[in-house]
């Protein structure tokens, strides 16, 4: 199966700035505005599509490609990904991470892939803001954070901002801004909330 992009009415296509697919559905946290009603399935999208969704990004002029999850880094061929970007010339590869599996290995294949840049999902300047909807993991995912400045790409940190912390996201700009953390700081809406009492 071939990938196609979408054709406009003149049939000269359709100039897409940015595609995104989720290349897992399984992730090691379990956030609560991430996929709460369907649970993880485990699927992941299999090397060959990557790389033929690689191939119609660069043949179709896509300023960027995003890959996300689930987590990516638990691909199971993670490592054929990042070499898989080195087919990328004139499109920009990013991946989502939530950074708790970031080891030394990875940290040496990011730097030696041709990503143009890391999203880190980051919710809060502190472990109580931060560990309130993502889980206990605000150490961790500030050590992967710091980590990732190892790979010389560019970082991106992602917040979602929702009751709990939106007062407290312009603490953690300036936490990454002071530390050297990141080169942006993103915050969005979520895209699924649940009720809370």
């Amino acid at each position: 199966m071939s990938l196609s992009i979408e054709q406009g009415r003149d049939g000269r296509g359709i100039q897409n700035i940015r595609t995104v697919a989720d290349v897992i559905n399984n992730c090691n946290l379990g956030c609560h505005y991430c996929h709460p009603n369907f649970g993880w399935t485990g699927e992941t999208l299999p090397i060959p599509q990557v790389e033929e969704l690689f191939q119609a990004s660069e043949d179709k002029g896509i300023f960027e490609v995003t890959l996300s999850g689930g987590e990516i880094t638990m691909h199971p061929d993670f490592s054929r990904i990042l070499e898989a970007t080195h087919m990328l010339d004139k499109t920009t590869m990013t991946f989502v991470t939530n950074a708790t599996k970031i080891t030394p290995n990875v940290v040496s294949e990011i730097r030696n892939s041709n990503v143009g840049r890391v999203c880190v999902s980051v919710d809060g300047p502190d472990a109580q803001t931060h560990n309130r909807r993502r889980g206990n993991n605000f150490d961790t995912v500030m050590k992967g954070l710091q980590d990732l400045q190892e790979t010389d790409k560019p970082i991106t940190v992602i917040s979602v901002a929702h009751a709990d912390n939106y007062s407290h996201l312009l603490d953690l700009s300036e936490l990454l801004a002071s530390k050297g953390l990141a080169d942006q700081h993103h915050m969005c809406a979520p895209s699924f909330f649940p009720p809370y009492t």
